[in-house]
């Protein structure tokens, strides 16, 4: 779920819905703070406010699932450059997560143009 000024992808995630896809969240876990996953299948009723407000899943209501099971992704980003690099809020919760990816999962960031760049600045974990 968007934060912030981060595209909305709740249309998106409407549509994906609508034409019989699973949805699947993040949700942040208490200290030591790491990503889960969790299938959400139903928007209005399965989100909770999590760690800053976020909506995230209600690990009561919504089964968690591995990032390999994942098809498609979409990764939040502030920027993101020419080899696929991104750079995100800072605490490296995406980069830990995308690391357990299958090879086909399909990874997209939706920003605007000006935000993608030749050149980031990254890691051997990035």
């Amino acid at each position: 779920m968007a934060i912030g000024s981060e595209w909305n992808t709740r249309l998106l995630l409407d549509q994906a819905r609508a034409d019989g896809k699973s949805i699947v969240l993040p949700r942040l876990t208490p200290p030591p703070r790491h990503l889960e996953i969790h299938v959400v299948r139903d928007l209005d009723r399965d989100l909770v406010a999590g760690v800053w407000n976020i909506p995230e899943p209600d690990p009561a209501r919504c089964a968690a699932v591995t990032i390999a099971d994942v098809d498609f992704a979409v990764v939040p980003a502030l920027a993101v450059d020419l080899d696929g690099y991104r750079v995100g809020y800072g605490a490296g919760y995406f980069d830990r997560l995308l690391a357990g990816r299958a090879p086909s999962t399909f990874c997209v960031t939706a920003i605007p143009a000006a935000f993608v760049v030749e050149s980031l600045p990254h890691e051997a974990h990035d």
